[in-house]
């Protein structure tokens, strides 16, 4: 569970540079989601049925591939947020199993929901 006063609390804290790490975090979630979107829409695309099964699949690895690094940069990003809220005494901001990929791939989801929901920008988190 992604806990969005935490973080808000934590930012009140950390130095400028790591304000600036935690933008640039939250919006891995939002590259997460969208190579997700992309990958499906590539898949239902023309393109792809036009292609030969290897063509395709060399695309579906280029998707996988990227995908893959985002979502393991992101389970470092939530172990160091972790990590901050516990140096700063803080709830922590990610409550789940930091290690389990499919939690954090519906944390990400979670993150994009709660700005969209509460229409912010990552980078107005930097203020306050």
């Amino acid at each position: 569970m992604f806990n969005y006063r935490s973080l808000h609390k934590l930012l009140k804290v950390v130095e400028a540079e790591v304000k600036e790490q935690i933008t640039e975090d939250l919006k891995l979630c939002r590259k997460y989601e969208s190579i997700i979107v992309e990958q499906q829409d590539f898949m239902a695309s023309k393109k792809f049925s036009s292609f030969d099964e290897a063509n395709r699949n060399d695309e579906l690895f280029k998707y996988d591939r990227m995908r893959r690094s985002i979502h393991n940069q992101l389970i470092h990003a939530v172990k160091r947020w972790n990590g901050l809220s516990k140096k700063y005494d803080l709830p922590l901001i990610y409550e789940g199993d930091e290690n389990n990929r499919t939690e954090i791939s519906e944390l990400a989801n979670e993150v994009v929901n709660a700005f969209f929901s509460k229409g912010l920008q990552y980078e107005k988190c930097l203020i306050n």
